[in-house]
């Protein structure tokens, strides 16, 4: 076999499964596209527990959209499954590019959502790790200062303050 036809079978070899690679990602972020603003409709139409199965099925497909991460928390919130929401937000901080900026706005919102709850432990860890990555970010610092506020506020030998 010659030269050339040895590097064409190599770059068929190494190609072809790249290729097929980035068609079945692009294939995939499209239907969760679509699945995504689906869920948008519905969710404008009140409907939320089907705009919940929308999301959910898009982010299956495609767990990048850390903004529709945060968008099912608030509908599982308003459903009053606070279980679901959590994991959500979980996901979204699990899924994050890795930059301070977008893990201090995820584990904001993650801290915020324990502190709604009352885990007051867990929402004054979030929020000092979210001010960590953002001092500027004077939300999470007003968060905190609630937080803590509530936390020492909570009587000696309550789930919040042991």
């Amino acid at each position: 076999m010659d030269l050339r036809k040895k590097i064409l079978l190599v770059l068929c070899l190494v190609a072809v499964p790249v290729c097929s690679n980035a068609a079945l990602e692009c294939f995939r972020y499209h239907k969760a596209r679509q699945l995504r603003e689906r869920g948008h409709e519905l969710d404008h139409q009140g409907r939320a527990k089907e705009a919940i199965v929308c999301y959910e099925e898009s982010l299956k497909l495609y767990p990048y959209f850390l903004d529709l991460h945060q968008e099912l928390a608030e509908l599982y919130q308003t459903e009053h499954d606070p279980a679901n929401a959590e994991r959500c937000l979980s996901e979204a901080i699990k899924n994050s590019p890795g930059d301070d900026l977008s893990e201090a706005v995820l584990y904001r919102e993650r801290g915020n959502f324990y502190l709604r709850y009352g885990k007051l432990e867990q929402a004054e860890s979030d929020l000092k790790y979210a001010c960590s990555k953002d001092p500027a970010d004077g939300l999470a610092e007003k968060l905190l200062a609630v937080c803590r506020k509530k936390h020492n506020s909570a009587p000696v030998g309550s789930k919040t303050n042991r």
